[in-house]
Formats: structure tokens, sequence, C-alpha cells
């Protein structure tokens, strides 16, 4: 943006190119225009990110909880009809704008400017709709009949409310970087903490960080892409509603294969698919979120990574002050699984799909819902041996831990059931669930239909775990 090419419109600074009778007017450059049937010209444009918090700081970017995302749950009971119609400004308490997740798309974009951090902000796209009003029903592109959105070359002056039918979180992101920007001392804007992927960054950090980073008056580096739309309240509307439920959401699996990086879980899940034959890449599904029953995959990414999430913030503190006990404890986590397969060879590497199609049909030791318990009951152990200063190496404890669990029910009777089969009746009430419901036969006269199924909740995964410890408690190695 070429900085002599402005106007002021009160004690800020907004880009302006051209005269305007109306103080609100300004202009966006290195517009491109499309045209799409039954909606007109869509514009697309680049405002610098300084500038843009001028706007949003005059109130001339509005939010309209009638055709955006309403007003948050704290003040919608109260609200009428009448309100939902209102214009609102983008820093309303009303509206449904949480803050902690602006703050953390701010943060990402800030840690793009600075140098070796992993993460980043990539999408930066902004979405206006230069509201049409009654009495403005005109198309663009015809100054001599509409001055709403008047295009030169490639700039486009704007005098119409700019109301936003989507990307609000991204707006306030933008408005704390220029807020951060302009006073990035202690007792500012910049908030105490920021919370990204469970990395926490403490104020005083961050504002050395905008100090040394965050040039936004460098605007041809620092700035965001607009969409820009010429539509009625009702269209705007419309537009919402295809931006957010057009669009399909990838599977979690799929989420965390393209960003390992993103939180220490998945981090710790990485290192261990590295690391371990057993998850390698070529055991793990990483593309769906359940196993198929013909599948030969061992389990999905996601059920390691959500196994592991309650323990993001010990493993995070082990990354960052102790690298080699956050080694270790990868370490623990294959020998343990490793330690299971030698009781289960199903799950070993290169184990043959028929054989872990088997094992699933008769053994609980390779399901889905199995990680969970096992993986906390690793976690337990591993913090015994570590707060005690004693290596697990060597040691015999967790694998006797690991033996009993692979036996059976009576130590005594091997003719008992194992307590990992699927027709250990142990399990129901805590996995397994039994559920009832009729079902009509070729005659019209109906009987019940019984199915035992597995649930994975967080319930059922904390009774699994409560019945495994309680099997093993008196093997578990002592706390000093």
């Amino acid at each position: 943006m070429n900085t002599t090419n402005r106007q002021s419109i009160g004690d800020k600074e907004l880009v302006s190119g051209r005269a305007s009778t109306v103080s609100s007017a300004f202009t966006i450059t290195k517009v491109h225009e499309a045209h799409r049937m039954g909606v007109g010209t869509i514009f697309t444009g680049v405002i610098p990110i300084l500038d843009l918090f001028h706007l949003m700081d005059r109130n001339l970017i509005m939010y309209s909880p009638k055709y955006q995302r309403g007003f948050n749950a704290r003040s919608a009971k109260n609200k009428t009809e009448a309100d939902y119609d209102k214009c609102l400004s983008i820093f309303d308490s009303d509206v449904n704008i949480e803050t902690g997740r602006s703050n953390e798309i701010a943060m990402r974009y800030l840690l793009g400017c600075t140098p070796e951090q992993p993460k980043q902000l990539f999408d930066y796209q902004i979405i206006w709709n230069a509201r049409k009003e009654k009495g403005h029903t005109c198309e663009p592109l015809q100054p001599e009949t509409c001055r709403q959105l008047v295009l030169d070359g490639d700039e486009l002056t704007i005098d119409a409310r700019i109301v936003v039918p989507d990307s609000a979180h991204r707006h306030r992101a933008y408005y704390a970087l220029g807020s951060w920007y302009e006073n990035p001392e202690p007792g500012g804007p910049i908030p105490n903490s920021i919370d990204v992927d469970g990395d926490i960054w403490d104020g005083e950090t961050i504002g050395k960080m905008v100090k040394d980073c965050l040039h936004l008056d460098e605007t041809d580096l620092h700035t965001a892409r607009v969409d820009i739309f010429h539509l009625t309240g009702v269209e705007e509307g419309r537009l919402w509603d295809q931006i957010n439920s057009d669009a399909r959401k990838a599977s979690k699996s799929v989420e965390i294969d393209m960003d390992y990086e993103r939180n220490a879980e998945r981090r710790f899940v990485k290192a261990i698919m590295n690391q371990s034959e057993m998850f390698s890449a070529d055991e793990i599904e990483k593309r769906a979120t359940t196993i198929t029953r013909n599948s030969r995959k061992l389990t999905t990414n996601s059920t390691l990574v959500t196994a592991v999430e309650p323990y993001k913030a010990i493993l995070q503190k082990l990354e960052d002050e102790s690298p080699p006990d956050h080694q270790d404890l990868v370490d623990f986590f294959i020998a343990f699984f490793d330690e299971w397969a030698n009781h289960f060879p199903a799950m070993a590497p290169g184990a043959k799909t028929e054989d872990r199609v088997v094992m699933r049909g008769q053994s609980m030791a390779g399901a889905n819902v199995m990680y969970f318990p096992l993986i906390e009951l690793l976690f337990k152990i591993w913090d015994i041996y570590n707060d005690n200063g004693d290596a697990w190496i060597g040691k015999s404890e967790w694998k006797n831990v690991l033996a009993r669990l692979a036996g059976h029910i009576d130590e005594k009777d091997a003719n008992s059931f194992l307590i990992m089969d699927r027709d250990n009746t142990d399990w129901d009430g805590r996995v397994f669930i039994t559920t009832t419901r009729m079902k009509k036969r070729p005659d019209g006269s109906e009987y019940p239909d019984t199915k035992r199924s597995i649930s994975s909740t967080r319930d059922t995964r904390a009774s699994a775990f409560a019945y495994l410890e309680g099997i093993c408690a008196d093997l578990l190695p002592e706390r000093k």
C-alpha cells in the first residue's frame, strides 16, 4: 500500500484513494473482480493489517447477530427478535466471539513472524459484505447510479456498511495484533498468557516478540486478503450458511496426520511412530478414526493421540524441562506394548491380516478402547519409576502386570476365561453394552433382537481402567 495515498478519519489514518462525500468511505487496493451468476460481482483485494485495525477501531466493520453466529450464551436468553436485526460492533460484549480463540489466532500470526517457530497462520482470508440497504439495490460498477462500490483500475472504493458474514474471529485476531503493535507494554492490551495447542506464552514474552518482529508499519508485508460481496441481509445469511454448512470437516485422524507438530500429545505419538516397529506408519490407520473388521491396521493415530491427551501437560513439561525423561517415556511406551504383543502375537509388527481379524473377534487386547486403560496404566507405572529415580529397564514389575492381564481370570484354572476374552462377562456393563429392539418377522410378528457391543466413552474407559488396576494392583511398583 502506498502510504502517501491515505486520508484521515478522526484521529485514525485510513486507506483512501479517492474523495468521498461520506467520511466512512475507504479504498481497497490490488482488487480483482469475478462475476457469479445470480450473485453478482465479487471483489478480492488486499488490505494492510494496520489499516484493518483502524477500520475496526472506528467501528466501520459490523457484526450481524441474525446472519452470523448470534449472541453468546450468557446474553442470548435476554434478547428479542428485534435485537437480532441490529448490526453491532464486532467488540460488543454480547456477540458470539470467543476472545481466547481470537488471541490464539493472533498468536499464530505472531509466531509466523518469529524466526524458527513451527506455528504459522496459513488462512489469512477475511470476508465482508458491503450490505445492500433499502433504496440501494443497484449493481456495483455503475457509478452513475450507485456510489456504494466503485472500481477504478485495481482500487475499489467502498461507501457502504461493512458486515462480517464469516471470519469474525479472524477479524478480532487482526485487531488484537494492531492493538499489541500500538501498545506492547505491560499493562496494555496483551493478555497475561495465550495457549496455542498447549504451548503457553506469557504476556512479557509476547510483548518482546511484538517489539522485535511485528512490524505492521511495513504494510506490504503484513496484509490480509479480503473477499467482498454486495448482498442483502437475507443473502448474507445464505452466504454464511453455505460457508459453514457445505464444508466437510476432515476426520480427526486426517487432521492429526496433516500436523503432528501441533501439540505435545501429537508430537509424542509421532515420536512413537518414528521409533517403534509395532506403531510404525505401516501399522497405523491414519485416514479414519475406526478400524474396519477386515483391516490389517493395528489401531488409529487418533486413538493413540486421544489416549495420551490427558497427559499433555506432563508431556509439555518434559519437552521443555527434561528431554531425556521425555525420550525415556517414549522408550517405555514402546517396550510396554512390545511386551504386550509377546502375549498377543497378532499385535506384533508384520502380523497377517487374518490373524488380526481373528484376534479382534475373540479378544479385547487390541481393541481401540483397550488402549485407553493400558496407556493410563503405562503412565502410572512410568511415573512411579521416574518419581523414585529408578530405571524401568531391568525391572520385572511392569512385565508381571502385563502377564497377569494377559492371563486367565482365575490363575489357578486354565479353563477359565482369559481376562482379555471378549466372552469375559466382567466386561459387561464396563465396556460392553447390551441393546434390545423389536424387529419384525416376514409374517409381521415381532421378536426382540439383542446385541452386545463395545462402548468407548469416558465412563467406560474409566471403568475398564478400574477393572484392570484392581486385577494387578498388588504387582505395581511401590512409590518410595
